[in-house]
């Protein structure tokens, strides 16, 4: 059975490549076009192709500098060493070509195309492909009438060729957050998401594996990824496991414009639509011709005004950059060595006990005295504390390595409620303890040892001026074993956190505005100020009042509440529970 089904196989892939390649030869020789590179590449230097051209595929371009542009992708290439030049598929691919990119295609890729393309993995060549769920309706901010995706790759030889060669199977889906409604589908920019990077090893994902750095993704369809095909191998890049795979295009509008309505409601149907573990990204290799193949389902993780977006050099999504520059080394096939660095001006500490990562100035020192505990493992020697942009950062140095079920506990008199609560901590997880209440979960609470105990707590649990008590202790509980003498004042840095981990699991929403706004403690005007916030700034939302027109909100720096029109959300603010807030 099994040596029939690698004939089929073997068979298929033979009459799928004849097909494709003939059909290029009749195109070009019907066109009288040979194989044109267009100019000289440079001397010693790799050449990537991007796909572009309004015709056949109306494919996202790197001559588009605006929001749906790859220019800054093509950037990434360049100051790798690449030449970059672009073309229309209307020709075979440049022989000289090492890596071509094609992004977005908004239209049905023909079997003349899709033999392009094949035939340059036949030749040992690169290529990224980047296809959005199919019928995503494109309108952004950037432009005044919208279009529906309609490159037909899953009906095509190109996506089974990859299935066989390379053990990635795309599938015409559309991965939706359980909270995500028809509302969120009427513009890409309200399509957002986090994805995961996987975790089975690759150096692609390696630096957000070990910092826990999610991406954004801004729609995505969802693949299935086989390590192993014959004569190839496949690894997943990103996945999401929170979401389900919608099945049914009808979920976007059809028409023109925005206000076109969707045929289909946005909900998941056992049965029919795909749960569980979704892969979103992967990478592939033929181990008979050397070709690498990576395949996203969403396109706008690499577009200059989603995922690539930036403030001057600093990008507003680390965790993308970092991805896109990776990727772009790992298709160049550059040595990892020469592959770049992360960028500057982030707060890049792994969390696992060890001071090694962490900043050499700008960190506050409290002693505590020693022999204060019996247990050495238990007995505070120094903690050591600073702050970015989002969060605060404490290690506890302890008289001999701290065990790994280690508890910790922060008293929160910031908070201002009597009696003070306090923050309990471990491995397992954190919450905020009231006498009398229920506990309350803390998603962006890290805790991690080594050769000492370190922490990530978020702000919004501290006041302007941060002073930290932390005691530890064996087990939940017990009293503390030992406590720091004196509260610690920890000192801000110029440093910003990579991600804020307060979004994760959550419905989210993004204040798009030229000046600040603020967050509310209250929903109403009449309410002190809690925090002034600016463009790009995410939350994860919590819950509205009656009519929906403020909404709570959080992140590492707030709780408060927001004005729902300065909010671009990801799904429907009318959905969420209602909150009463206190002295409402």
């Amino acid at each position: 059975m099994n040596r029939m089904a690698s004939i089929s196989r073997r068979g298929f892939r033979a009459i799928a490549l004849a097909c494709v390649g003939l059909a290029a030869l009749l195109a070009v020789f019907l066109a009288g076009l040979p194989a044109q590179t267009g100019h000289a590449q440079e001397e010693g230097r790799p050449l990537v192709v991007f796909i572009q051209g309004r015709r056949p595929l109306d494919s996202a371009s790197i001559s588009n500098v605006g929001p749906e542009g790859l220019s800054k992708l093509a950037d990434i290439f360049r100051s790798l060493g690449a030449e970059v030049i672009y073309r229309n598929i209307i020709e075979p691919i440049p022989d000289e070509a090492s890596v071509v990119v094609l992004a977005r295609p908004m239209r049905a890729m023909g079997t003349a195309e899709s033999a392009y393309l094949w035939d340059f993995l036949e030749s040992g060549g690169n290529l990224l492909v980047a296809f959005d769920p199919e019928s995503t309706f494109i309108l952004s901010p950037s432009v005044e009438r919208g279009a529906n995706i309609r490159s037909r790759i899953g009906r095509g030889a190109l996506a089974e060729l990859f299935d066989a060669d390379f053990g990635i199977r795309m599938y015409d889906t559309f991965v939706a957050e359980p909270y995500v409604s028809n509302a969120s589908l009427l513009r890409v920019d309200t399509m957002y998401s986090i994805g995961m990077p996987d975790n089975v090893p690759n150096p692609i994902t390696e630096p957000l594996r070990d910092y826990n750095l999610p991406l954004w993704v801004w729609g995505a369809r969802h693949m299935r990824v086989e390590p192993f095909v014959i004569g190839g191998q496949a690894l997943p890049l990103i996945y999401t496991d929170t979401a389900f795979a919608e099945t049914d295009p009808g979920i976007f509008p059809t028409g023109r414009t925005a206000a076109d309505v969707a045929t289909a409601p946005v909900e998941m149907n056992i049965g029919e639509d795909f749960t569980g573990r979704l892969n979103m990204g992967a990478i592939g290799m033929d181990l008979r011709t050397g070709a690498r193949l990576a395949v996203l389902g969403d396109s706008e993780m690499l577009q200059n005004g989603f995922g690539l977006v930036s403030s001057g050099p600093t990008p507003r999504y680390p965790a993308n950059r970092i991805f896109a520059e990776r990727l772009a080394a790992w298709l160049l096939e550059l040595p990892e060595r020469e592959w770049p660095r992360l960028p500057g001006g982030f707060t890049w500490i792994q969390l696992d006990g060890e001071r090694r990562d962490w900043p050499d100035r700008s960190v506050a020192t409290g002693p505590d005295a020693a022999g204060d505990s019996a247990q050495p493992a238990f007995d505070l020697q120094q903690v050591h504390g600073f702050a970015d942009n989002r969060y605060v950062y404490l290690l506890l140095e302890t008289a001999a390595p701290p065990d790994a079920e280690v508890q910790v506990t922060i008293s929160l008199d910031a908070l201002g409620e009597d009696p003070v609560p306090r923050l309990v901590a471990s491995a397992s997880g954190a919450v905020i303890e009231r006498p009398g209440a229920p506990s309350e979960v803390l998603r962006d609470v890290a805790l991690g040892t080594g050769s000492a105990i370190e922490l990530r707590l978020p702000q919004r649990l501290f006041g302007e001026n941060i002073q930290v008590t932390v005691c530890v202790h064996s087990a939940p509980g017990q009293e503390p074993l030992d406590c720091l003498d004196q509260a610690l004042t920890v000192p801000y840095t110029n440093l910003q956190a990579p991600f804020d981990w307060a979004l994760l699991g959550r419905p989210l929403a993004t204040v798009y505005t030229n000046g600040g706004v603020y967050v509310r403690t209250a929903p109403s005007t009449d309410t002190s100020i809690a925090g002034t916030v600016y463009n790009g700034t995410s939350f994860a939302v919590l819950g509205r009042n009656a009519d929906a027109s403020w909404i709570q909100v959080e992140n590492g720096n707030f709780r408060g509440w927001m004005a729902a029109f300065l909010l671009t959300p990801n799904h429907d603010l009318t959905l969420l529970p209602e909150v009463v807030a206190p002295g409402s």
